[in-house]
């Protein structure tokens, strides 16, 4: 099974209200099973609403259905890699308002800190996962959410 955790809120409409109030919607890509569980745990006590998905494949079908405001992605995924799946995102979906925050402890200097190449990819963040507990991530996530709606990336 492809879809790992999810909040059923996600599926029920592409408007995300609750209550009058504009609900996030999440899009979690990662197959680490201890990350993903932590932090859909974290994701729910929030109000976000998320799905968590394990390859980049599973990612693809689900912004066809319904397009997140964020996607977070691991780089390292069985199959395309985090930047191969971004790429084909933007490729075959028209996604310029849709942000991404990479999550994952491959940290390749070159990569980590080239704004230019992040920016052009939609990266909002790049963060190493190990540097960061589940309660900064959420941190880390609600502020990149909050600078979507403010600033968004122009693509």
């Amino acid at each position: 099974m492809d879809i790992l955790i999810y909040n059923v809120h996600f599926f029920k409409s592409k408007i995300n209200y609750v209550n009058k109030k504009l609900i996030p919607r999440v899009l979690v890509v990662d197959n680490d099973p201890i990350f993903y569980k932590l932090l859909s745990e974290k994701l729910s006590r929030e109000g976000i609403l998320f799905k968590c998905v394990k390859n980049a494949k599973m990612a693809i079908y689900e912004v066809g259905i319904n397009i997140p405001d964020l996607i977070i992605t691991d780089i390292l995924l069985p199959g395309l890699n985090g930047f191969e799946l971004i790429k084909e995102l933007k490729d075959e979906f028209n996604t310029t308002n849709l942000e991404y925050l990479v999550v994952s402890n491959y940290g390749e200097n070159r990569i980590v800190y080239d704004i230019d190449f992040l920016n052009t990819l939609g990266i909002r963040k790049y963060l190493i996962k190990s540097n960061y507990t589940t309660n900064e991530l959420i941190k880390e996530i609600k502020k990149s959410i909050n600078e979507c709606k403010k600033n968004p990336l122009k693509q």
